[in-house]
């Protein structure tokens, strides 16, 4: 009998039933890998074959040049494969390959980034309820404009309409994962606003009264300007860190089909094992985003999106690979 089966997606053979067995022995061929024969109906696992199951049926049509879709790996199996991957990531490759897809798609990239910010603006700027709404949007907002990003650095077909994606089936999830990244980063400014309260104690400025306020503060002793400003810088670095390990949990969501505790599991523990890398990346996109401040705003519309490109690609390199994830739409 020959014997077809699928590894990495690719499929080989025919062997056979001897030869099968020694790349069963060998592991190239293991309990979850497609096999098929003539008189199969359908591909099936090797186990569920062994196992003397196989469906059968008179005519069983031309041989599947790829595995059925079933084939890819669940989000689940997915993640644990890819902590396992070693990968080389640097900023300037980033960088690099960011610029070039955003100036490949640069009207649709534009188009896409600033009607993404005119929603966020036009939710916030609703009296009361904008901003608590802006709260429940922010993960399907920035996850869609996130996803757009990673489309662009594939170089599949960029669309205004990809970057709402986050408005589709895995709303919920982003919303949720929004939420929690929100919480998760107010709980960052606790220990340095500890920090700053014991300095404005220990310094007496507690029940200052205003008048009083600039004699108190010429007189306040240099170590205790150092405690409050201490406890600001670590308000401002825990929170960046706390964005920076964070920011891979949307796109998990969306595009691995993540579910919300795992995309954030998967983001800071993958993050971590290219700290310094990724910190320099999102240093480096800090400044690109003061600089565009500083050209009259304008400059934004380009460096943001370079930043944005920069991340994606980042993205593609540390998350590879596909898994048998929900339709975004």
């Amino acid at each position: 009998m020959e014997w077809y089966y699928a590894v990495e997606k690719q499929q080989h053979g025919p062997v056979s039933t001897e030869q099968l067995a020694e790349l069963v022995r060998q592991g190239v061929v293991t309990g979850s890998t497609l096999v098929w024969h003539a008189g199969m109906g359908v591909w099936q696992p090797y186990s569920t074959v062994a196992g003397g199951s196989a469906q059968t049926g008179a005519s069983p049509g031309p041989i599947p040049f790829s595995p059925l879709p079933s084939y890819a790996p669940s989000p689940e199996e997915w993640a644990q494969k890819v902590l396992d991957e070693k990968v080389e990531l640097t900023v300037g490759e980033c960088f690099a390959k960011g610029w070039e897809a955003f100036q490949r798609n640069l009207p649709v990239t534009i188009g896409a980034l600033l009607l993404v910010f005119l929603a966020q603006i036009a939710v916030n700027s609703v009296p009361l309820l904008g901003p608590i709404a802006s709260m429940f949007l922010t993960g399907p907002l920035y996850g869609g404009l996130m996803y757009y990003f990673v489309l662009m650095v594939r170089g599949e077909e960029c669309r205004i309409g990809n970057a709402f994606s986050g408005f589709g089936p895995r709303f919920v999830p982003l919303m949720l994962a929004g939420l929690l990244i929100a919480v998760i980063t107010a709980l960052c400014f606790l220990p340095g606003f500890g920090v700053m309260v014991a300095g404005i104690i220990s310094a007496g400025l507690i029940n200052i009264q205003p008048d009083q306020a600039p004699e108190a503060l010429k007189a306040l002793p240099i170590g205790m300007i150092c405690f409050i400003a201490a406890g600001f810088l670590l308000i401002v670095l825990a929170v960046f860190i706390v964005t920076m390990l964070l920011q891979f949990t949307y796109p998990l969501i969306l595009d691995k089909g993540l579910d919300v505790v795992d995309a954030l599991k998967l983001s800071v523990r993958r993050t971590m094992k290219q700290f310094w890398t990724m910190f320099l990346l999102v240093v480096m996109g800090s400044i690109l985003g003061v600089i565009g401040a500083m050209l009259c705003g304008v400059g934004l519309l380009f460096t943001v999106p370079w930043y944005f490109g920069a991340l994606a690609v980042a993205y593609e390199k540390l998350f590879p690979g596909e898994t048998s994830k929900p339709n975004v739409y």
